[in-house]
Order: structure tokens, then sequence, then C-alpha cells
């Protein structure tokens, strides 16, 4: 939920995270800040489902989110790494 701006400029936006509320300031939208909080929401369901729910602590399960998430952006950085390349060796 956003919570506005501040003098800075930055956004100020409490996201509820396996019913935790965290404080996240940013330069970006409050819609961008939000729309990543649900994501990893999203991701820690879908990890507490496959393992049974309720079977793993709060820690498991966000450690877990976290390699996933480092997984993806991983594989996208090395994808974006080889198109930038075969832009350089087409021109």
């Amino acid at each position: 939920m956003g919570d506005g701006g501040n003098a800075l400029g930055l956004n100020r936006v409490t996201l509820n995270v396996m019913g935790e509320d965290y404080i996240v300031t940013g330069n970006d939208t409050v819609e961008y800040i939000e729309n990543i909080g649900r994501y990893l929401n999203e991701k820690i369901e879908e990890i507490n489902k496959a393992t049974g729910g309720g079977k793993l602590s709060k820690v498991q399960l966000a450690i877990l989110a976290a390699l996933q998430v480092a997984d993806e952006y991983y594989k996208l950085r090395q994808e974006h790494e080889e198109l930038l390349q075969l832009i350089k060796e087409a021109k």
C-alpha cells in the first residue's frame, strides 16, 4: 500500500510479506514497488504449496524464494548479455 512520497521525491510503500509489514522506499513508482511485493509473495506461496504447505519456516521460504528470484535474474542477465553480443556481431 502506497504511503506517498517524501521531500526527496522517494516513494514510501508498506509491503506485507508473509504477514509482516516492511516499509520500502525508492525512486520507483508505488505501483512498481507494490508489484515487486506481490511477485515475491507469489513466489513464496508457490514454494509453500510445492513443499506441502506449512512444513517450512518463514526463513526457509524466504531463502528459497530468494534463490528462485536470483536464478531468474541470473538467467535473464545471461540472455541479455548474449543478445547484446549478437547485436554487436550483427553490426
